[in-house]
Protein backbone atom coordinates (compact mmCIF):
# COMPACT_ATOMS: atom_id res chain seq x y z
CA UNK A 1 0.00 0.00 0.00
CA UNK A 2 1.31 3.22 -0.37
CA UNK A 3 0.02 7.25 0.32
CA UNK A 4 -0.47 9.72 -1.32
CA UNK A 5 2.76 11.23 -0.86
CA UNK A 6 4.35 8.07 -2.41
CA UNK A 7 5.47 6.71 0.83
CA UNK A 8 5.25 2.52 0.75
CA UNK A 9 3.43 1.80 4.29
CA UNK A 10 2.81 -1.83 3.90
CA UNK A 11 4.14 -4.74 1.20
CA UNK A 12 1.52 -6.98 1.14
CA UNK A 13 3.18 -9.97 -0.84
CA UNK A 14 5.80 -10.57 -2.40
CA UNK A 15 6.25 -13.12 -4.53
CA UNK A 16 5.07 -15.48 -7.44
CA UNK A 17 1.69 -17.33 -7.41
CA UNK A 18 0.25 -20.24 -9.18
CA UNK A 19 -2.62 -19.03 -11.89
CA UNK A 20 -5.82 -18.12 -10.94
CA UNK A 21 -7.69 -16.06 -8.37
CA UNK A 22 -6.43 -14.97 -5.11
CA UNK A 23 -7.24 -12.57 -2.23
CA UNK A 24 -5.00 -10.79 0.10
CA UNK A 25 -6.36 -8.50 2.74
CA UNK A 26 -5.16 -5.80 4.54
CA UNK A 27 -5.73 -4.45 8.30
CA UNK A 28 -4.72 -0.94 8.27
CA UNK A 29 -1.04 -1.71 9.75
CA UNK A 30 2.11 -0.75 8.42
CA UNK A 31 5.19 -2.91 7.52
CA UNK A 32 6.46 -1.65 11.54
CA UNK A 33 2.87 -3.21 12.47
CA UNK A 34 1.55 0.79 13.65
CA UNK A 35 -1.98 1.86 12.41
CA UNK A 36 -1.87 4.06 9.52
CA UNK A 37 -3.76 7.60 9.27
CA UNK A 38 -7.26 7.00 7.43
CA UNK A 39 -7.20 8.46 4.12
CA UNK A 40 -6.54 7.50 0.61
CA UNK A 41 -3.94 4.75 -0.24
CA UNK A 42 -2.81 2.46 -3.52
CA UNK A 43 -2.23 -0.62 -4.48
CA UNK A 44 0.07 -1.73 -6.86
CA UNK A 45 -0.11 -4.95 -8.65
CA UNK A 46 2.27 -6.04 -10.76
CA UNK A 47 1.35 -9.28 -12.91
CA UNK A 48 4.19 -10.40 -15.31
CA UNK A 49 4.70 -7.34 -17.65
CA UNK A 50 1.52 -5.50 -16.82
CA UNK A 51 0.65 -3.76 -13.83
CA UNK A 52 -2.55 -2.56 -12.04
CA UNK A 53 -3.13 0.39 -9.30
CA UNK A 54 -6.39 0.62 -7.24
CA UNK A 55 -7.10 3.83 -4.66
CA UNK A 56 -8.09 2.53 -1.51
CA UNK A 57 -9.85 4.79 1.38
CA UNK A 58 -9.28 3.67 4.57
CA UNK A 59 -11.64 4.95 7.40
CA UNK A 60 -11.79 5.12 10.73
Amino acid sequence: MIDLSGRVVRTLFAGAVSAGSGSVAWNGLDDAGKPVPAGSYFCYLQTGQDGLSRKFVLAE
